[in-house]
């Protein structure tokens, strides 16, 4: 299959071998409580994170360069693989192992600490919510360079035998999304394996704060059976 052309397979089983995410809620104006009132944003984020196990030798204040917008309130919740960072711009939940956690979890984690913010300052407004996925994974029976030969209709030629190829596709609004994009390429991590990575953007006007988590797993399934990918039962972040 070339690009621009239909499929009417079963969707192939996506067998993981690694997985990261991580989704970032940018703010609408700056936290100025971050470095007004840095009391009441870590009361706020103690409160609502210590059913995760964070306390007070948790947070660390990092200014980095000096950079007065790279400077951010973060932690580490250990148990959930998952660095979590408030900065004056937006905050951000990476999740480095995704294979070691349920995403329900990290949903939970995010939710919370959104809900710190907020608490925290109570004009704050989130813009917009971005999700990442970066998955290594074997395509079924198929060699990654026959699975993503069917996103290339051509290769450039004369710089000797093609090994593999890769594409990137964005699109524009849909629904609540106002943009997202999938790549697919060679893994260069992992041998006999594929790269995939979408990505996703969602208008915090349109979306409750509450529905987010069950959008991104609406899109990284429907994101995956448009590159005729299924992930299977013991494979799929739970």
């Amino acid at each position: 299959m070339v690009a621009g052309s239909e499929s009417t397979r079963d969707p192939t089983e996506f067998r993981l071998r690694d997985a990261a995410f991580s989704i970032q809620a940018r703010l609408r104006a700056p936290l100025w409580n971050l470095v007004q009132d840095m009391p009441a944003i870590c009361s706020c984020v103690l409160e609502r994170l210590a059913p995760f196990g964070v306390g007070l030798n948790d947070l660390r204040i990092d200014n980095r360069d000096g950079n007065l917008g790279e400077a951010n309130l973060g932690f580490w919740a250990l148990g959930f693989h998952a660095r979590c960072s408030i900065r004056l711009a937006d905050v951000e939940v990476h999740c480095q192992e995704l294979s070691q956690v349920e995403i329900r979890q990290i949903g939970q984690l995010t939710q919370a600490l959104l809900g710190s913010v907020l608490d925290g300052q109570p004009d704050a407004a989130f813009v917009d919510y971005q999700a990442t996925f970066r998955m290594h994974g074997v395509p079924g029976t198929s060699s990654p360079a026959t699975f993503l030969q069917q996103f290339t209709s051509s290769e450039p030629k004369g710089l000797g035998p093609v090994t593999g190829s890769g594409a990137t596709f964005h699109f524009g609004p849909n629904g609540h999304r106002t943009s997202s994009a999938i790549s697919a390429d060679m893994s260069s991590s992992f041998a006999d394996s594929i790269y995939l990575a979408t990505r996703v953007v969602f208008d915090a006007d349109q979306l409750q704060k509450e529905d987010l988590m069950a959008e991104v797993g609406s899109y990284l399934k429907a994101s995956l059976g448009a590159l005729g990918l299924t992930l299977p039962a013991t494979g799929e972040p739970k």
